[in-house]
């Protein structure tokens, strides 16, 4: 609508309503939830737009017991069925300064405590010109994740679906992530891209566990934190006409995996797109 234009700036909305598979079939854990997501972006100048964000967890089998319209609503109270995670969003252009990009998140995992939420941040810096030709580019984010983020004592499996998290890769637990992305542009379809990725996990929340992993505030030992470092190859390029190819190799070296003191893996990812445009 033009007045909305006119006062408020340029509007962006997403409503998301979906239901996340099915866990724990045939246990007191059993859970089917609906999911339910909003984004609203507002855009007053043309550099600086702001944000809102809001998902949720609701209902769904396995549940016992009434709850109340306040814990409902409001999310983070004992007798609700439900598990919300709400935030905002900046983003500042500098014209200046080839349009570089610097913007943050802030968002809360809701919590039956004095303070309502747990927080987790994200800010990042990205330069589309790098270079004064503008064909480089460079993306670094620094990610921070609650050790609540994602997890609920409603929903044994926290968000997950299909046992992954449809946000972070990196998920909770205090985590501490840095990602860097360099990209190269020989022409509009043809690009060549590195990205590298460290992550640390488990720097909250740690607790005395034995040889096994079990917990033992007696004679265990401070449960190790995951480390992870990760880096990608990329490259997309036109094959034939309208028909583009893109091919990608990873890989990550994980250290202390699941917090246990020891365990290590490896994997590998590669991968071959195909992409028509019509």
């Amino acid at each position: 609508m033009a007045w909305v234009k006119r006062w408020i700036g340029d509007v962006k909305y997403a409503l998301v309503v979906s239901r996340f598979d099915e866990t724990d079939a045939g246990t007191s854990d059993y859970r089917q939830p609906y999911f339910i997501g909003v984004k609203l972006a507002v855009k007053p100048y043309n550099w600086f737009e702001y944000g809102i964000n809001f998902v949720r967890q609701q209902g769904g089998p396995g549940f016992s017991g009434s709850t109340t319209l306040q814990d409902e609503i409001f999310g983070g109270g004992n007798t609700n069925h439900s598990n919300s995670i709400a935030g905002i969003d900046l983003r500042f252009r500098i014209p200046w300064l080839r349009n570089t990009e610097v913007y943050g998140e802030y968002v809360g995992e809701d919590s039956a405590t004095f303070w309502p939420i747990v927080e987790s941040y994200l800010a990042g810096i990205y330069v589309p010109c790098l270079t004064s030709s503008c064909r480089d580019d460079l993306r670094f984010e620094f990610f921070w994740g609650g050790i609540t983020l994602y997890t609920d004592g409603k929903f044994p499996r926290g968000y997950t679906n299909n046992n992954m998290p449809p946000g972070h890769s990196q998920g909770g637990g205090g985590t501490q992530d840095f990602y860097v992305r360099y990209s190269h542009s020989f022409s509009a379809r043809n690009v060549a891209a590195l990205e590298y990725y460290h992550t640390d996990r488990g720097q909250e929340g740690r607790v005395k566990v034995d040889s096994a992993g079990n917990y033992d505030p007696v004679n265990g030992t401070l449960q190790a934190m995951e480390h992870k470092d990760a880096g990608r190859i990329s490259w997309q390029l036109p094959l034939h006409g309208d028909v583009d190819g893109k091919l990608l190799y990873g890989i990550e070296k994980v250290t202390n995996m699941n917090l246990v003191e020891g365990v290590s893996r490896t994997n590998q990812l590669v991968l071959f797109e195909l992409r028509y445009r019509y």
